[in-house]
């Protein structure tokens, strides 16, 4: 035993005397620096993805939550439906209370501090199973969902019978493509469920009509071609429905839809047949939407309203519409949105197969008036107004305030600890409106101060901040979406003879392994020649 603990003692005092040896104190020393640089990094982009509850309630919804998502990470769950009712019904499915919050980097990645929290832009979602019909591409985004009973985006289960249960399979991913944009964020929503037992087609009307009161049902067409029952049809626009009856897809009596959000305004007289060029199905449904999408005007014309949106929805499938006989269409638009001067303005269609806008024909007898213009259509698709300004008039930009930010500056050149450090930006209102917005600087991800300007259209100003970095090292100044990265050094600094660029480096998961297995090595490698000693 004696003659062990004495061998032990003259091994590690062979290995202390290597270890602190020039070699030893070397590449301990590159070892140590290497551990530090690590440490001071920060971690993995991404997180491991929580586990996602979704447990149905007795209220009709099921609340979902989901945080610290990666690119590429997907899940699924299943759910049933029952039918506990005595008659069979409609089942809307909806979002609501949708919260999308930053997780462990505190600001707005796409530069919208206003809202931050993005992962409702990038998660998508989808639900499946027998007798689901939407008007959604699936999988959606669940900012794109519907988020409430009325919202023209639906996904509905047609006709659950009572007693009846449906398996619904939910689905989320996060698309690869995403990248650092949702880093650390989280998202939590209710998924709701509602059975409209009410949703069944109306009695047949008498005919005849009468002269009673207004809960009389309305007369019936006499032509004697029409024998099928009285059905209703809806027409829907941003939660404002108007619903009228057809009879063999024949109009019963005139039906108008007004939103008074848009000024939109929708008139099928009676007698006009609506066609569904894609079935013999009637349609159930005519939905009116604002476009999403960005449709250039022709040379010389501008657009001056809402472009809109007109299809009809059959069993959930959204499709195109023609009529027997022109509906007449009222689109309003904000007069301050005209040109000075303008040689003509109207309702135009959008053809998208020739990429053009088409003039449309105005009523009989239209009388014009300022803030709204009218058209006859014997077809549905995609309508704007559109102004066609004189010669040398002067174009005011149209829609709200819409404000972007440029040129972010920082300086001086060399920016010392404990001194002030200047900063401005370039904000400029490119909407046809006044507007307020606020400005808010933030260093390495904390918000400083705010600054509110207004605004009028095409107006432009610069907004200063000031800034006294408390010690050295590397700063990140933000404002709106323009970032500029600086070096704060200490007054004592003085600078290379030959400027070395400063290189990011990012670190992975393997970046610990990697070290251990160098330390394991360098350890190996001087336990060997404690040996040969």
């Amino acid at each position: 035993m004696k003659e062990l603990i004495l061998g032990i003692d003259r091994a590690m005092g062979k290995l202390r005397n290597t270890i602190f040896s020039t070699w030893g104190k070397v590449v301990l020393g590159f070892f140590s620096a290497g551990l530090v640089l690590v440490s001071s990094l920060p971690g993995d982009t991404y997180s491991a993805v929580q586990t996602v509850d979704l447990s149905l309630s007795g209220t009709g919804s099921m609340p979902w939550n989901v945080s610290n998502v990666a690119p590429g990470r997907s899940d699924t769950k299943t759910i049933t439906l029952y039918n506990s009712g005595a008659k069979s019904g409609l089942v809307t499915i909806w979002l609501s209370n949708v919260i999308s919050t930053e997780g462990a980097n505190p600001t707005s990645e796409i530069g919208n501090t206003a809202e931050p929290g993005e992962l409702d832009k990038y998660l998508t979602l989808s639900v499946s199973g027998a007798g689901v019909v939407t008007n959604l591409a699936m999988p959606t985004r669940v900012a794109d969902f519907p988020q409430s009973p009325s919202s023209p985006n639906y996904v509905h289960i047609y006709q659950m019978a009572a007693g009846a249960s449906v398996e619904l399979t939910w689905a989320w991913s996060l698309p690869v493509t995403t990248g650092n944009e949702v880093q650390g964020d989280t998202i939590r929503f209710d998924v709701n469920y509602i059975i409209d037992e009410s949703d069944e087609p109306p009695p047949a009307a008498a005919g005849g009509g009468g002269s009673g009161g207004g809960s009389e049902s309305p007369s019936v067409p006499s032509d004697p071609n029409l024998h099928g029952p009285v059905k209703s049809i809806k027409i829907e626009m941003l939660g404002v429905t108007a619903t009228g009856l057809i009879r063999d897809g024949v109009v019963v009596e005139s039906v108008t839809l007004t939103s008074p959000e848009t000024g939109f305004s929708l008139t099928l007289d009676a007698g006009t047949q609506i066609i569904n060029p894609d079935s013999d199905e009637v349609p159930q449904t005519i939905q009116v939407t604002v476009s999403k999408e960005t449709i250039l005007s022709p040379e010389g014309w501008m657009i001056v309203s809402p472009v809109f949106e007109i299809n009809g929805v059959t069993y959930g499938i959204s499709h195109h519409l023609v009529l027997s006989q022109p509906a007449k269409i009222t689109i309003a638009y904000d007069p301050d949105n005209l040109p000075s001067e303008y040689d003509d303005i109207g309702i135009f269609y959008y053809d998208p197969s020739t990429g053009t806008w088409v003039r449309l024909e105005q009523p009989e007898g239209y009388v014009a008036e300022v803030g709204a213009e009218s058209a006859i259509v014997n077809h549905f698709s995609t309508f704007s107004v559109l102004v066609e300004p004189a010669e040398g008039a002067i174009v005011k930009p149209a829609g709200p305030a819409q404000f972007t930010l440029s040129n972010l500056a920082v300086g001086p050149a060399r920016i010392i600890a404990g001194q002030e450090a200047s900063i401005k930006v370039l904000v400029v209102n490119g909407g046809g409106k006044v507007g307020e917005y606020p400005v808010t600087l933030f260093v390495n991800g904390v918000a400083i101060e705010t600054r509110t300007v207004t605004l009028g259209p095409l107006d432009r100003q610069e907004v200063y901040f000031t800034f006294t970095p408390p010690g050295a090292g590397n700063y990140q100044i933000q404002v709106g979406g323009q970032t500029v990265n600086v070096k704060v050094v200490s007054a004592s600094y003085k600078p290379p003879a030959v400027d070395i660029p400063w290189h990011e480096i990012a670190t992975s998961p393997y970046t610990w392994m990697i070290l251990a297995a160098m330390g394991i090595v360098v350890l190996v490698a001087l336990l060997v020649r404690t040996r040969k000693a």
